[in-house]
């Protein structure tokens, strides 16, 4: 489905993107960040590492992480647009072990609706959060989730 893929080394974590997409700004935690178009508050996918508490309670560690990666995200940030999270939930990486938390959010840029969806995992004490956001239909939705969804770790 998808003929790129972004690694770092650095962090242990891949995933992959369709090829045509171009690299964007990257700012605050995001390691990679790319775009549909030059216009990055279209369709955008962004990878971001920070600290990661381990508690009891992941979802909400994981819910504060996502929050920090969309508020970074430079196609919102530089338009001040708040975000709110819809749903967060617990689940599992594609390889059916590594637990993860993913969430759906939305916000409202002028008189257009965005949602996004996030999966964040904590690895070796440090979150990874694959965060992406569109303005457009479900086709579009379905193919940020189905990026966000190949991230692996090593």
């Amino acid at each position: 489905m998808f003929d790129a893929t972004y690694t770092n080394d650095e962090y242990g974590f891949s995933f992959m993107y369709p090829g045509n997409w171009i690299t964007a700004e990257k700012s605050g935690a995001m390691v990679f960040a790319i775009a549909a178009s030059s216009f990055q508050g279209a369709d955008s996918v962004n990878a971001s590492v920070a600290p990661a508490s381990i508690s009891s309670t992941p979802e909400a560690d994981f819910g504060k992480a996502i929050k920090a990666a969309y508020d970074e995200s430079p196609g919102l940030k530089n338009i001040g647009v708040t975000v709110n999270i819809q749903s967060s939930k617990l689940t599992t990486l594609a390889d059916g072990k590594t637990f993860a938390v993913e969430a759906i959010v939305t916000a409202k840029i002028m008189i257009v609706n965005m949602w996004g969806y996030s999966l964040g995992v904590n690895k070796d004490g440090v979150g990874i959060v694959i965060t992406g956001y569109t303005l457009g239909d479900q086709d579009k939705k379905d193919q940020i989730m189905a990026i966000c969804k190949t991230l692996t770790l090593k």
